[in-house]
């Protein structure tokens, strides 16, 4: 494992992967997505496209090029879209850990959502920040890399959960990367729309138009589309 960045006088560790062929755009936004995250500056980054176009490769490589830093991954599958709260449960697991130091509001909430007690269904804010305060804790540990794959698939209430989380981790070590095919849940879309940290050296691409990212050429090579988010800019390259 070699060591790439470092954040002050932190190493950033990273695996030293093979770049992706025609990525560069996507992993040089990705690796800055979590550069920044690891010096205090969190954010969200959105891959969207049609199916089997590398976007599952692109999360495989910041997996691997981050395993030295916590990374939770949620693949989601279209048998678990109709359960409530299921990808929370698969990406908060590892976090749990942390459970009882939250304020007992968002216990209670979390605690339902995860089936581990029962009650009315939670309140949807006290259950956002119990899932960011999981994280936070998490990340004064180490910084926290989320990884959520086939976005469109995940269950509604946790989708709505992770946006909300998402959008409120600018001053967190936490970074989330978020990749959907066909229609971009709306969730998702406003998570890019309403971060506009700019991204230097990325060129821009398709807008945000009602909270859904639009795919179009951007005059590379082209198998497919696809297009990544980070902030309120967009990025793309060929597979």
């Amino acid at each position: 494992m070699g060591v790439d960045d470092r954040v002050g006088d932190r190493p950033v560790a990273v695996s030293g992967a093979p770049g992706l062929l025609g990525r560069s755009g996507e992993t040089a936004a990705l690796r800055d997505l979590v550069v920044r995250a690891c010096a205090g500056s969190g954010g969200a980054l959105v891959l969207h496209g049609e199916g089997g176009i590398g976007k599952t490769a692109l999360l495989d490589s910041v997996h691997t090029e981050h395993r030295a830093l916590q990374v939770l991954r949620v693949e989601n599958t279209q048998t678990e879209t109709e359960l409530s709260f299921a990808g929370l449960q698969h990406l908060t697991g590892p976090l749990l850990r942390h459970f009882a130091g939250l304020p007992q509001p968002q216990r209670e909430a979390l605690g339902v959502a995860l089936g581990r007690r029962s009650g009315p269904a939670p309140d949807p804010l006290h259950l956002g920040l119990a899932v960011l305060g999981l994280l936070a804790a998490g990340a004064e540990e180490q910084p926290v890399v989320c990884l959520v794959d086939d976005a469109q698939w995940m269950d509604r209430s946790s989708l709505a959960v992770l946006a909300f989380v998402a959008r409120r981790i600018a001053a967190q070590r936490i970074a989330f990367v978020f990749a959907a095919g066909g229609p971009c849940p709306p969730a998702v879309g406003r998570v890019a729309a309403e971060d506009r940290a700019p991204h230097s050296g990325t060129p821009t691409a398709a807008a945000c138009m009602d909270g859904v990212l639009r795919c179009r050429r951007a005059g590379l090579p082209h198998q497919g589309r696809h297009q990544a988010r980070r902030g309120g800019r967009a990025v793309r390259a060929a597979r």
